[in-house]
């Protein structure tokens, strides 16, 4: 079985060991990368608003709300003063309103693409949640301006958040990517998504959907797994 060295370029969110690795969509030192960039509001949508770490481990894909194929770690959580040191780290400014951090790792099979075998996909989920979107919106700015971008190759995964940035990462001269990330914002909450080796845009998009919707079911009292 191949698998991916993943490794991170921007400073990581720890959590533990690490809230995230591999902030870069998953990155390798020194690949033939290709990003791709997407930024645009949608609106506020009833600004959904996370309260406290309980409804932050909800809104975190669990191992029963994951699509077919997919298997979930258990998620991990930090607040208080932890949380806020690796936002700040993350985005470069004080994450003023940042009450809990969580993340989630989901592992996959994909066949490999060139005949080899399977290999495996990864899908990493950070959730920052905030007490006002509008806290919420300076921290999602600062962190979507250190992502890579390239306006002529956009990723614009339609998930149904307040604003997105994301892109897509290529390597080895080939035009599929084999890496994305996203970092939507959903009233006071901030998720950041990297993937890699996915089946492609679809399931990326997928992935990206059902973190957004999660947290917005949470957020108006509704079960996540319903």
């Amino acid at each position: 079985m191949r698998k991916p060295n993943v490794s991170g370029r921007l400073p990581v969110i720890v959590l533990g060991v690490t809230l995230m690795t591999g902030l870069t969509a998953c990155g390798d030192e020194g690949d033939d990368a290709g990003p791709g960039w997407a930024a645009g509001a949608r609106g506020k949508a009833g600004a959904p608003v996370l309260d406290g770490a309980e409804q932050v481990a909800q809104a975190l894909p669990s191992r029963v709300g994951v699509p077919e194929g997919w298997s979930a770690h258990t998620p991990r959580l930090l607040d208080g003063f932890e949380s806020a040191a690796a936002c700040q780290e993350e985005a470069g400014t004080v994450c003023v309103g940042l009450h809990t951090a969580g993340r989630v790792k989901l592992v996959g099979e994909r066949p490999d693409p060139d005949g080899e075998g399977t290999e495996t996909a990864f899908a990493r989920f950070a959730v920052l949640a905030f007490d006002t979107p509008e806290n919420a919106a300076v921290a999602h700015k600062m962190i979507a301006a250190a992502l890579p971008r390239n306006a002529e190759d956009p990723v614009k995964p339609d998930a149904g958040a307040d604003e997105t940035a994301a892109f897509a990462e290529t390597k080895d001269g080939k035009s599929t990517p084999w890496a994305w990330e996203a970092v939507p914002r959903v009233g006071g909450t901030v998720v950041r998504i990297e993937c890699s080796n996915l089946a492609g845009d679809a399931e990326f998009e997928k992935l990206t959907k059902l973190q957004v919707e999660r947290v917005r079911k949470v957020a108006a009292g509704e079960h996540p797994d319903a």
